[in-house]
């Protein structure tokens, strides 16, 4: 199973160690390299149902960059054929907004609406993406600025 790993000393780490962030720690990796293996970590038993298109969207907006490492794993793991590669291919393909940033509205639009300047803000623009993962036809500015 090891062989079907890219040659990639995290990558590999996190797939041998129960603890990736500890042992590239120890072996002196860069700090992003360790966060990397930590974020691997935390994830590799964590794989949504490929079934269920709101939970791979929050899944892929909560791995952030760490997906594809994560489903290297997958691939060399215990589930090889399993159909969540090709699932995120098509949300990736479909450009479904995963980040905050990909909403159609930003802060100053929900300040604009009525929302107080600060965390509430944030706050706000977190419960539009939760809305929006869970069915992406919701992010238009119109829909987005009558929830708020």
């Amino acid at each position: 199973m090891l062989d079907k790993l890219p040659r990639d000393p995290v990558l590999i780490t996190a797939y041998l160690a129960s603890d990736p962030a500890s042992l590239l720690t120890r072996l002196k990796s860069s700090t992003k390299d360790i966060e990397r293996g930590r974020a691997i970590g935390a994830g590799r038993d964590k794989y949504p149902d490929p079934k269920h298109l709101p939970a791979v969207r929050r899944w892929l907006a909560e791995t952030g960059e760490h997906a594809d490492d994560l489903l290297a794993l997958l691939a060399a793991g215990t589930a090889p054929r399993s159909p969540l590669p090709k699932v995120v291919a098509a949300i990736r393909a479909a450009k479904d907004p995963l980040k905050v940033r990909d909403l159609a509205v930003d802060g100053n639009d929900l300040i604009a609406a009525g929302v107080r300047p600060g965390p509430e803000v944030g706050e706000t623009l977190e419960r539009l993406l939760a809305d929006v993962l869970d069915d992406p036809s919701r992010n238009t500015r119109a829909q987005l600025l009558a929830r708020v």
